[in-house]
């Protein structure tokens, strides 16, 4: 790329990298995301199937990029195990008495990275 002699450093490593995250994205879409067989003979249903997987993927590419940049304090962190320490925090109780448990540390710092708000320990109400 450099010695097209067009580009100077920060275009040739910016296309690099796009060049990186493209790649990345079509490795995770055919290895990460079942993109074998869709079984079923519906074209309708396949069709919705690929959408899914689509808007999948590119939830996927945004969180990697949100999680290389610098100044995220989660940048160490991979996707999967973004999501593993998500899955910590859920909703227990019955209905009419829903509470969290308790969402940690790296819990806030994730969703701080994506501009959401943390959800509070507390009792829930569902409207």
């Amino acid at each position: 790329m450099l010695a097209s002699g067009d580009l100077d450093w920060y275009q040739a490593m910016g296309s690099y990298d796009t060049r990186n995250r493209v790649e990345e994205a079509f490795e995770v879409y055919k290895n990460d995301l079942d993109a074998g067989r869709m079984r079923t003979g519906d074209p309708e249903r396949a069709r919705g199937r690929l959408f899914i997987k689509f808007v999948a993927l590119m939830m996927r590419t945004h969180i990697m990029n949100v999680l290389k940049d610098e100044r995220c304090k989660v940048k160490d962190m991979t996707v999967e195990q973004m999501f593993r320490s998500l899955n910590t925090v859920m909703a227990i109780g019955s209905p009419g008495d829903w509470r969290l448990t308790a969402v940690t540390k790296t819990n806030r710092q994730i969703f701080e990275a994506f501009g959401l708000e943390a959800p509070r320990s507390g009792k829930i109400t569902l409207s």
